[in-house]
């Protein structure tokens, strides 16, 4: 399985579609010591453990590419121009995560049509519907599960995200995103306001999730994407 992975959050009549290109960075990375180590059982200087250094693990998430279409753009436009994103980017190897979530059936049978066609690169998309549950599933995954995936990398500093237009409309989704009780106790993930969209961040964190939990992941120190050619 590649280190990129595409996550698509198809709109309706009032939401964008949005896709987010994914990379994940993984890597052990071996530090010095900045101070003397002292051992928890003696309450020593532990010699060896300062003169070896410390190995580390660099797990991060690069966001290399964000594409918002049109309020009511045709899903077969969505399909083709995913599929010419893919090919400009070299990302034939990427894993295509769709939110499926009242879209239906048909419209995601129709990412599975242009796969089989050789469109949409090597690996067939993967439909989840997002739910306000607590159990995942091959189908199904809670709201819950990736806003806290996302809120964790955020917090960690393990997300970044490269200087596109489309950066600053998802840093304001991440900042009005936020979990709300409702009355029968359980939680719900939302945009704070009516009038805030969640379509970037949806597809950010499909794709964060998807490669964090559902993959395995690759130490690498880095692949190439050609970044001009999605622009």
């Amino acid at each position: 399985m590649a280190n990129f992975t595409i996550g698509i959050d198809l709109g309706m009549i009032t939401d964008h579609s949005a896709l987010a290109v994914v990379e994940r960075l993984v890597a052990v990375r071996t530090l010095p010591f900045a101070q003397p180590v002292m051992s928890p059982e003696t309450g020593l200087v532990d010699i060896d453990a300062t003169e070896r250094g410390a190995s580390i693990l660099d797990d991060n998430f690069h966001c290399r590419y964000i594409k918002r279409w049109d309020l009511l753009t045709p899903y077969a436009t969505v399909i083709k121009e995913t599929g010419d994103i893919i090919r400009r980017g070299n990302l034939q190897d990427a894993a295509i995560i769709l939110d499926g979530t009242g879209v239906g059936r048909e419209v995601c049978a129709m990412f599975d049509i242009a796969y089989q066609r050789g469109l949409l690169g090597r690996n067939w998309p993967n439909t989840y519907v997002i739910t306000g549950g607590r159990e995942v599933t091959k189908k199904l995954v809670p709201k819950r599960d990736l806003v806290s995936k996302m809120q964790a990398i955020l917090q960690g500093g393990r997300f970044k995200v490269g200087q596109m237009r489309e950066a600053a409309i998802l840093r304001g989704e991440l900042e009005h995103f936020r979990a709300k009780t409702l009355p029968t106790g359980h939680e719900s993930y939302e945009s704070a306001r009516e009038r805030d969209h969640d379509d970037i961040v949806l597809a950010v964190a499909m794709a964060c999730w998807f490669t964090h939990s559902m993959t395995e992941p690759r130490y690498i120190d880095g692949n190439k994407i050609d970044e001009k050619a999605l622009t």
